[in-house]
């Protein structure tokens, strides 16, 4: 007995032994892997992290280069060429100028200014001869539609002809350099007696029904200068 006893107890001695061993070893072994399972992970989130950050660095620079684009765009008018009344050839840069009691911007060349001529009308003077001038008058979509301001339109300025007698004024042209606009009609009524003619145009634009009325000399050519100005209301 006492030799089965001392050799399990020698045996249970040597199973706690290899235990230990065994025990030892596995937790060296681990530790060496876990330390170096860490620095990798670590490598890992550091090197994601400076990613990370180099992508969203980039992609905010590359957002705010096109934000800052697109205002350049938005804020850059061209310049506007016409004749004067004398048959002068004019260039001049455009500029933004708010309407002093309506509710809109017009870009207006030098020697144009901007006026208040009554309650939802201003008037565009042509400064070298305040005979020229450009009424404006805006209306809103919730008050009124394009087909209903574009009838009374033309059955004002059938009113108002030398015996009612006005055709078709063509501003395809300009119409075409404003791709906000959606609808655009004109007429012209001609005061041969007087060299005086009037160009009515009524269209379409964003939130807004715009109406220009262009009182100019027929001969003159600042007309479309005056419509071209008009045009850019906003």
């Amino acid at each position: 007995m006492k030799k089965q006893t001392l050799l399990f107890t020698s045996a249970l001695s040597a199973m706690l032994l290899l235990a230990a061993c065994n025990t030892t070893e596995k937790d060296d072994t681990p530790v060496d892997d876990q330390t170096t399972g860490s620095v990798d992970e670590t490598t890992k989130t550091e090197d994601g992290s400076n990613e990370n950050k180099e992508e969203t660095a980039n992609g905010s620079s590359e957002d705010t280069t096109e934000e800052n684009a697109g205002k350049d765009v938005e804020n850059t008018l061209p310049s506007i060429q016409y004749e004067d009344e004398n048959g002068q050839k004019k260039e001049s840069k455009l500029s933004w100028t708010t309407s002093p009691e309506q509710d809109y911007e017009i870009a207006l060349a030098e020697g144009f200014s901007l006026t208040a001529e009554e309650p939802g009308r201003d008037m565009v003077t042509y400064n070298a001869n305040d005979q020229i001038s450009m009424r404006v008058e805006t209306f809103s979509k919730d008050d009124t539609d394009y087909e209903e301001k574009a009838r009374e339109t033309e059955s004002t300025v059938g009113l108002t002809a030398p015996d009612g007698q006005y055709q078709p004024y063509d501003i395809q042209s300009l119409v075409e350099k404003n791709k906000e606009i959606q609808h655009a009609t004109g007429f012209i009524a001609t005061f041969a007696e007087d060299d005086d003619q009037v160009v009515t145009v009524i269209y379409e634009k964003d939130s807004k029904i715009v109406r220009l009325t262009v009182f100019d000399r027929t001969s003159s050519k600042v007309t479309n200068a005056l419509l071209e100005m008009g045009l850019t209301v906003k």
